[in-house]
This record gives structure tokens, C-alpha cells and sequence, in this order.
């Protein structure tokens, strides 16, 4: 191998990378990048030009350090990759009659010492997929027109809070509270602390603004007063931060009927 004749053959490769020439052998499934694509280019072309029989033959070729380096490879050509970059010039004939000869090349060694015919998958050029080469993603005036599907207007459960099913301007406080409490809790355990909230809010107490930073304070104050963590509690018990009255004044006061 004369390394002085192969320097030209890598000149002109870089040339042909650069008009994106070589780009339509990237376009098959795998993992072969731009750069591995043109060292490979490289190899078979300068393998043609020192008529290497076989592919066994190149692999031995190809582990001339010197030689392997100047082509653009940082380690020895293996079997599988011969063979690849082999399938792929087969598979792209317009790609391989840029250089005169390597496509019967290609072909030659393609059945030479018993070498795989690699049948390759083709992928689009672009793409709307992510893809790690920039020039493959599709144009968005390209990409095709899907019209959205129009969506059916929201509509919250009667039987669960705030019992509305089309919320109007009306309702802006009930929805707003709504928005800030927790959707995990339990819906009577919602049902009171965002009336306990409304009726703070209406009562002076905090402001729609305040609302977000407060709702910890009024899920404390209700857990406070019906401590469900601790079972049942009993209707003739004292609620909890008052003296001496019982859970069931409180209810009745609450209902505005007699328990």
C-alpha cells in the first residue's frame, strides 16, 4: 500500500462528504455515523485501488496502522462493518458509480471468500421522529397536516365536588377554591374544607390570592377537629379545642337539626 497514492483518494472523499454525496448510505437502519461512513468509504475505496482480492484480505489490509489512521479508522476493521459498508454500496448504486469501478468492486467482494451479502433496511430520509443527526429532522412546512381532534367540553361528576357539571363566570370562587385543595382527599373530606375556605374567604378572613399558601392551615384545622386517624369518635366525646362541648351539639348546630 502506497501511502502517498491514497492521500488524493481521501481528498476527494472529503469533497464528496461535503456536497453530502455520501449521505444516502447513512440512510439504512444501524448505527453507522457520518464520520465511520466516509473512513469506510475511504478504506474500500483505497482497497480497490491496491486490488484486494477478498474481504479476508481487507481485514488483514486494514490492520496496517498507518494506513487504517489515514483512512479515518481509530481501531481495526472488523468482519461485520466490511461488510455493512459492502451492503450498503450494493444497496446504493448511484452512491458507489461516483468512484469508476466500485460498484463491480463492491459486488466482487460482496461473494468473495464466501463473504455475507448484508440485506440492509431503508429508512427515510426525514423524519418526525428525535433524531441525533440534525439534517434528518423534517421541516415543520414539510411535516403533514393533522387537524386536532376537538375536544369535548369538561365535565365534572354531579355527585362529586363542587356538584357542577358547566361551570360559569358565576362560580369563580367555588373554583378556585376547588383548584387548590387536594383531589386525593376523600370527597366529603373535600366537600368541608373548601366550604370552610369559601366561607373564610367571604368572611374576610383570607383573599382568592391567599388562598393557595393557605389551604395547609384549614386541612390542619379540619383534621384537628375530626381526627379520622384515630377511628370512630364518639357522638357523646368533647370536640377537640373546646371545653365542654360534645360532637353531637356540634353536629346539630352545624345540620340546624336536633341529633
Amino acid at each position: 500500500m502506497d501511502l502517498e497514492k491514497i492521500k488524493p483518494r481521501i481528498v476527494e472523499a472529503s469533497d464528496i462528504d461535503a456536497r453530502g454525496l455520501l449521505r444516502p448510505l447513512l440512510l439504512f437502519k444501524g448505527n453507522m455515523s457520518d464520520g465511520r461512513c466516509r473512513a469506510m468509504w475511504n478504506l474500500v475505496v483505497t482497497m480497490m485501488d491496491a486490488n484486494i482480492p477478498s474481504v479476508t484480505e481487507a481485514i488483514k489490509t486494514g490492520r496496517m496502522e498507518d494506513y487504517r489512521h489515514l483512512c479515518g479508522l481509530h481501531a481495526n476493521p472488523q468482519h461485520m462493518t466490511l461488510n455493512s459498508i459492502i451492503g450498503r454500496l450494493r444497496a446504493r448504486p448511484t452512491v458507489a458509480s461516483l468512484i469508476p469501478g466500485l460498484r463491480e468492486y463492491a459486488e466482487h467482494l460482496a461473494y468473495s471468500s464466501g463473504a455475507t451479502a448484508y440485506t440492509l433496511d431503508p429508512i427515510p430520509e426525514l423524519t418526525l421522529w428525535k433524531t441525533k443527526r440534525p439534517w434528518r429532522v423534517m421541516p415543520h412546512e414539510l411535516r403533514p397536516h393533522r387537524p386536532r381532534k376537538a375536544r369535548a367540553p369538561h365535565e365534572v361528576p354531579l355527585d362529586l365536588y363542587p356538584y357542577i357539571s358547566n361551570p360559569t363566570s358565576e362560580h369563580e370562587l367555588l373554583l378556585a377554591v376547588d383548584a387548590v385543595v387536594p383531589k386525593a382527599l376523600p370527597n366529603d373530606v373535600r366537600c368541608d374544607v373548601c366550604q370552610d375556605m369559601i366561607v373564610a374567604v367571604l368572611s374576610g378572613e383570607t383573599n382568592v390570592e391567599n388562598l393557595r399558601g393557605d389551604t395547609g392551615k384549614y386541612l390542619r384545622s379540619f383534621w384537628k377537629m375530626f381526627p379520622e386517624k384515630y377511628g370512630h369518635v364518639s357522638l357523646d366525646g368533647v370536640v377537640p379545642g373546646t371545653d365542654s362541648m360534645k360532637w353531637v351539639d356540634r353536629l346539630s348546630a352545624k345540620t340546624g337539626r336536633l341529633i
